[in-house]
């Protein structure tokens, strides 16, 4: 739905992500039920996020209009078509690579796991919204997939478990766009 001259609302940001297949979510679960941790994200009605991975957040410093936007920076389209106005198919599967695990720590769920991944087109998707202009906080790209939020000091992977899923392929199931609240 494109908003009218005389309905506009305000954006405050656009929020530019990728899912993943239920193929994915099985061995991202499968991945958290061998470290003993009970993922924060997946699928499943108890599950505020399904799994996935940002490629941008993208806050603007003022809200913008759609019309009142010089830099158009509100009608971003996905490599599908998609805006944060209005959504095309088809549906865009890519290729991510495991290549790791890691922490940030001190953030304000306290210390994040996450699997690290790699992907031409994560990669690729970054910098082309960056070059639209697209604000970032996060001027380096590490994209990730959250498992666990919180987790103690003291947790690790073992290096069995490294070797067991690094390399490993996962299929996203779709590029998506959201307007930030």
């Amino acid at each position: 739905m494109l908003l009218s001259n005389t309905n506009q609302k305000s954006i405050k940001g656009i929020y530019l992500a990728v899912d993943y297949h239920p193929n994915a979510d099985f061995i991202l679960n499968k991945i958290a039920k061998e470290l003993g941790i009970v993922p924060d994200n997946g699928s499943g009605e108890d599950k505020e996020y399904k799994y996935h991975t940002t490629i941008i957040y993208s806050k603007f410093k003022q809200p913008l209009k759609q019309n009142d936007d010089p830099k158009n920076l509100v009608n971003f389209q996905t490599k599908n078509g998609s805006t944060i106005f209005k959504k095309s198919k088809p549906k865009i599967s890519v290729p991510v690579k495991i290549i790791g695990f890691g922490f940030f720590e001190d953030t304000k769920n306290g210390r994040n796991f996450h699997v690290q991944v790699s992907s031409p087109f994560l990669n690729h998707e970054f910098d082309r919204a960056v070059k639209f202009g697209l604000p970032t906080d996060f001027p380096k790209y590490n994209p990730h997939i959250t498992i666990k939020n919180n987790v103690p000091k003291d947790f690790t992977v073992p290096k069995e478990i490294l070797n067991k899923y690094k390399g490993t392929i996962l299929y996203t199931n779709d590029e998506y766009i959201e307007e930030l609240d």
